[in-house]
């Protein structure tokens, strides 16, 4: 599930898409070679996460992945003080 909060700290319990698709056609006027996406995600086993995906598609090609999972099961992903 895509998310635009700053401080994403409790995942939804419910509306997550099975898949989600980057489109990036080259013959578009806006065109840009980099993305940054902010998701929730929830595995099969119910655990829930949080992810920060980053790209860049021009010169190197490259991608980032920045992710919290709660190994509880808990939707609360604030980190343990």
């Amino acid at each position: 599930m895509l998310s635009d909060e700053e401080f994403a700290f409790l995942a939804p319990e419910n509306g997550y898409a099975l898949t989600n698709e980057i489109a990036m056609p080259a013959d578009r006027t806006n065109w840009t070679s980099d993305v940054d996406l902010k998701f929730y995600y929830r595995l099969a086993d119910g655990r829930y996460g949080k992810m920060k995906f980053s790209m860049i598609a021009g010169g190197h090609h490259f991608c980032m992945i920045d992710s919290v999972l709660n190994p509880t099961g808990s939707r609360n992903l604030e980190p343990a003080q």
